[in-house]
């Protein structure tokens, strides 16, 4: 009988050990769906944050990845250039220059992929900008980069010069 006793007990073991390691399996998936959730939702609210302050800079802010592309624009860059969003996004940021210069700007944005760093641009030139109705203003520009999982982009915030009283 003790050995019937023994066999029973070890069963019983078995069984409660499979159950504890089911209980602890679908506890760890259950606890990584929950976080798998979780970072989805926080993923979101930092993406739509980052937007937010994108379009509520008080500066012109473009962002162009590393082919040239505007993939970004705000709501000041709109009022300052003249163009609706839709007309820049995928367009050339040369679009926003002089066209005097627009070969020259494609130099300088090689060179910035090639040495990307936060920098003012043109320090010792009038830079100018270029409207959609052809008229052009002298402008600052500052240059970031950023690089994600997605690319490289450059971050160009724009603001109107003005004359030096």
């Amino acid at each position: 009988m003790d050995e019937r006793a023994l066999e029973i007990a070890s069963e019983v073991m078995e069984q409660n050990d499979d159950f504890e390691l089911r209980g602890a399996i679908d506890g760890a998936v259950h606890a990584t769906e929950d976080l798998r959730d979780r970072l989805e939702v926080l993923t979101k609210e930092t993406v739509e944050l980052q937007k937010v302050i994108i379009e509520r800079f008080p500066d012109s802010v473009v962002v162009v990845n590393d082919l040239g592309a505007i993939t970004h624009v705000n709501q000041q860059t709109v009022y300052m250039f003249g163009y609706h969003h839709s007309e820049l996004i995928g367009q050339k940021v040369e679009i926003l220059l002089p066209q005097a210069i627009r070969d020259l700007h494609i130099k300088h944005r090689e060179r910035f992929a090639d040495d990307p760093r936060t920098r003012q641009m043109g320090t010792d030139l009038q830079l100018l900008g270029r409207r959609k109705n052809g008229s052009e203003f002298p402008v600052e520009i500052m240059l970031s980069p950023i690089v994600t999982i997605t690319g490289s982009y450059a971050v160009a915030v724009i603001r109107r010069k003005r004359p030096d009283n």
